[in-house]
């Protein structure tokens, strides 16, 4: 399954909004000046534009996914609403020419801010290392032979004289029996209590279940139809300046720290509606998200399928995504805990 990026899935001549990003332009210590613009989030679906100015008037520009890094032999030009303020950036040949000034204002992409330094790398190690003496292990306080103490190293005792130990074996093995039978009833009491406190955990569990289900049913989203290159598509929208919603809903389309944890994707029967599903079809879709507070849906065609959402045939819905230790193997798929899953299961 090979992997592809989200930074061409729309028609190229799009403007991509940066109203949104802020940044940060670094000297390197060669003389190049360089920044990044985060243009597509999501999760494993992120992507960047990197810039690099050394002394020409255009950047040269970098497209970064979490695999790979790649010259694209081309600049960005910036257009500017002078009365919003709001600025998209685009990807063109370096023989460009800039479009004549309409409602905007067009010019190179360029440096807008201070410049910092980039900052040095703590290089100081500290390469002597303690030597540990090897401990000396005792058994009942009698030099009698190596005895593992637990530490991280091998245990050693000095020569002694041979002793006579059956005394003290026997009185050992008294107290070993005496011991087990006191373990015993202990083992029983504590058995008998987890019982309880299982039966206990699981009504816990029922009732954060069920108050979970009701948190995220507070949750509120709305859908819009778009369209893009063509393709029908939908774009999900939430107050991002609410940290309960936008914690929730940026981890809505990847698996992020918590595969586990419960979505809603409610937003899925919109879609279906919109794509002219059936029951009993097989629907493939992947998502994007350009900014904060919204994501975007658009249908793919299985046989281009390697990431996203999986709408099977019984109609559960499974996503497949990068696992973060796991990057440099193929997407995952999971049946996801969500509300829309349970809406199927119930009918």
């Amino acid at each position: 399954m090979e992997r592809s990026n989200t930074y061409h899935e729309c028609d190229n001549d799009e403007w991509e909004s940066i109203s949104y990003l802020k940044p940060k332009y670094i000297m390197k210590k060669n003389g190049i000046i360089t920044t990044e613009l985060q243009m597509a989030g999501g999760g494993k679906h992120a992507w960047w534009y990197v810039c690099e100015w050394k002394s020409e008037h255009d950047p040269v520009v970098y497209i970064e996914t979490l695999y790979n890094k790649t010259l694209t032999n081309k600049t960005l030009i910036l257009r500017q609403d002078v009365d919003s303020g709001e600025e998209w950036v685009k990807l063109v040949e370096r023989d460009y020419e800039l479009p004549e000034e309409d409602d905007y204002f067009y010019c190179p992409y360029g440096v807008y801010c201070d410049i910092e330094d980039e900052e040095d790398e703590d290089e100081d190690e500290d390469e002597d290392e303690e030597e540990q003496q090897t401990p000396y292990c005792y058994a009942d306080g009698k030099y009698s032979a190596p005895i593992p103490c637990g530490c991280s190293q091998p245990c050693c005792v000095p020569e002694s004289e041979d002793e006579d130990e059956d005394e003290d074996e026997d009185e050992e093995d008294e107290e070993h029996e005496e011991h087990e039978d006191e373990h015993e009833d202990e083992h029983e009491d504590e058995e008998h209590e987890e019982h309880e406190e299982h039966e206990e955990h699981e009504d816990e569990d029922e009732h954060e279940d069920e108050h979970e289900d009701e948190q995220i049913k507070k949750i509120e989203f709305t859908c819009e139809e778009h369209e893009c290159g063509g393709a029908k598509a939908i774009c999900v929208l939430w107050d991002y300046k609410n940290k309960v919603i936008d914690d929730f809903m940026e981890n809505e389309i990847s698996f992020g720290d918590n595969p586990l944890k419960k979505r809603n994707l409610l937003w899925i029967e919109k879609f279906k509606l919109l794509c002219g599903y059936k029951d009993g079809d097989e629907l493939f879709f992947f998502t994007k998200q350009n900014s904060d507070g919204c994501f975007y849906v658009y249908q793919q065609e299985e046989k281009y399928f390697n990431y996203g959402f999986k709408i099977h045939t019984d109609g559960y819905a499974e996503l497949f995504d990068f696992i973060p230790q796991y990057k440099d193997t193929d997407p995952t798929g999971i049946i996801m805990n969500s509300l829309y899953n349970d809406k199927t299961i119930l009918g």
